[in-house]
């Protein structure tokens, strides 16, 4: 879920959002996650499951990428490495971005370089 997160804080300046539906747990529990976890994405909550049922989740977690037209782009079951690295990479060219890479290491500006 920290993961998921990141991913909002890379870019919700470009207008992604997370959305996490929490399925079959009583508000209590999800609210002491959250709390406890200092989780900022929205968090909502399927206590009887319905939501789950009508869109066919079959595993925990289920990722589902939507564009801003409603239009469904990503269905991943599993997280992952791999998985967040392909929801990534979609979100950012539905957002008409460049995704930026953790590893990325910022080289001085030109003229700080060689003062030696």
């Amino acid at each position: 879920m920290s993961s998921l997160a990141g991913l909002e804080q890379k870019y919700g300046a470009h207008g992604l959002k997370v959305i996490s539906i929490n399925q079959k747990e009583p508000r209590a529990t999800v609210a002491k996650f959250v709390r406890e976890r200092r989780y900022k994405p929205l968090v909502l909550l399927d206590e009887d499951g319905a939501a789950g049922e009508r869109y066919s989740v079959s595993s925990i977690p289920t990722l589902v990428l939507v564009d801003k037209k409603g239009k469904v782009r990503a269905f991943e079951e599993g997280f992952d490495f791999a998985t967040q690295f392909r929801l990534e990479e979609e979100a950012c060219k539905l957002m008409g971005i460049k995704r930026k890479s953790p590893f990325t290491i910022e080289e001085p500006p030109a003229d700080e370089r060689n003062r030696d």
